[in-house]
C-alpha cells in the first residue's frame, strides 16, 4: 500500500518540476539580448552568443535565482512631440525631433539601467537637453533656415551624451517647428516668407513678360525692316522694268520712223 501511495506522488512531483521548467525556460528573441545577473557574475544571452535558451528562476530562489534585463538588438527611436524650446531670443517654440539608437555594448549598458524603458527615460531626457542647448544658441528665423546645420549640432551634442549608456547614436531628425501657444511668431515668419516669394514671382513673371515683350518688339521691328526691304527691291524692280520698257518704247518709235523714211526714200525714186 505505501509503495501505491508513493508512485503517484512521486509522478506528481515529476510533472511539477516539469511544469515548473517549463515555465522558467526561456528563448531569447532574434531581436533582443537578454543579461542575467547571477550573484557577482553577469551573462549575456541572444542568438549568436552563447546560447539563447537559459531558465529564469526567481531571485529569491537560493543559489539558482537570477535578475533579467532585457535590451534591444534593433535600432529604435526616441521622439519628442511639440516639445517646447527656446531660441536665444527667449521666443518659446515647439519641435517634433526624432533621434534613432543602437546598443553598443548591452552587458554595460545593462549595469546602467534596471531595465529597457529607464535606459529610454534617460535617453529623452539627453535629446531634451540636446535640443534646448543647441536651438538656444540661434534666434527663430535662423532655426527655421538653418536645418542642415542644426541637425549637425545636435548629433554632436548626443554623440557626446550617449557615450556613458553605450549606446550609438544612429541618426536624427528636426521634423518640424511650431508656435507654443499664444504666439504667432512662426506663422508671421512664414506668412512673411510666402509674401517674399510671392512678391519674387511677380517680379520674375514681371521680368519674363518684359523680356517677351522686348523679345517681341524685336521680331516686329526686324519682320518691319525685312518688310520695307523687300519695298524697296520691289520698287528698283519695277524701276528698272519700266526703264527696259521705256527703252524698247524708244527703239521700236526709232525703228519705225526709220521704216517710214525708207518708205518715203523709196517712193520718189
Amino acid at each position: 500500500k505505501i509503495k501505491m501511495i508513493i508512485w503517484p506522488i512521486w509522478l506528481l512531483i515529476l510533472v511539477v518540476f516539469i511544469l515548473i521548467a517549463v515555465n522558467l525556460r526561456k528563448v531569447v528573441p532574434t531581436n533582443e539580448v537578454h543579461i542575467l545577473q547571477k550573484w557577482s557574475k553577469t551573462i549575456a544571452k541572444w542568438k549568436d552568443f552563447d546560447g539563447n535558451i537559459y531558465y529564469h528562476f526567481p531571485q529569491w530562489v537560493p543559489a539558482l535565482g537570477i535578475s533579467v534585463t532585457k535590451l534591444p538588438l534593433y535600432v529604435f527611436d526616441i521622439k519628442l512631440n511639440s516639445y517646447q524650446a527656446y531660441d536665444n531670443g527667449k521666443i518659446p517654440f515647439n519641435v517634433d525631433v526624432t533621434a534613432f539608437f543602437i546598443i553598443k555594448d548591452p552587458e554595460l549598458a545593462a549595469k546602467r539601467v534596471a531595465d529597457f524603458e529607464e535606459l529610454k527615460e534617460q535617453l529623452v531626457e539627453v535629446v531634451r537637453w540636446a535640443v534646448r542647448k543647441t536651438l538656444a544658441q540661434y534666434d527663430i528665423q535662423e532655426i527655421m533656415e538653418a536645418r542642415g546645420e542644426l541637425w549637425q549640432k545636435f548629433y554632436e551634442e548626443v554623440t557626446n551624451a550617449v557615450k556613458e549608456w553605450w549606446v550609438e547614436l544612429k541618426n536624427i531628425e528636426f521634423m518640424d517647428i511650431s508656435d507654443a501657444d499664444g504666439f504667432s511668431v512662426i506663422r508671421n515668419l512664414l506668412e512673411k516668407k510666402r509674401k517674399t516669394i510671392e512678391t519674387e514671382s511677380e517680379k520674375e513673371v514681371a521680368l519674363k513678360d518684359k523680356e517677351r515683350e522686348i523679345v517681341e518688339a524685336e521680331a516686329r521691328k526686324e519682320a518691319n525692316i525685312k518688310r520695307i526691304e523687300a519695298e524697296k527691291e520691289a520698287q528698283l524692280a519695277q524701276i528698272e522694268a519700266d526703264k527696259l520698257t521705256r527703252t524698247q518704247e524708244v527703239e521700236k518709235e526709232k525703228l519705225i520712223k526709220l521704216q517710214e523714211e525708207e518708205a518715203k526714200k523709196a517712193l520718189y525714186e
